[in-house]
């Protein structure tokens, strides 16, 4: 995977549902806990940290700079 990707199973995975959840946070008025899950996170808490870490802003805010 590593060689095709240039990224671990682990990192390719996060990314895939980063961007899904970026897609519902843009597209919906679900709540984030909600998108969390949908996206295969099961502590809001844990999907938050990731979220802000890769995008630099919390899914929330994010979502208030694309509006």
């Amino acid at each position: 995977m590593r060689r095709h990707f240039g990224l671990t199973f682990s990192q390719l995975l996060t990314r895939v549902r980063l961007e899904h959840a970026t897609e519902l946070l843009a597209t919906t008025d679900r709540p984030v806990a909600e998108i969390a899950r949908a996206c295969g996170y099961h502590d809001p808490s844990y999907f938050a940290r990731v979220f802000t870490r890769a995008k630099g802003s919390s899914p929330s805010g994010w979502r208030a700079a694309q509006r």
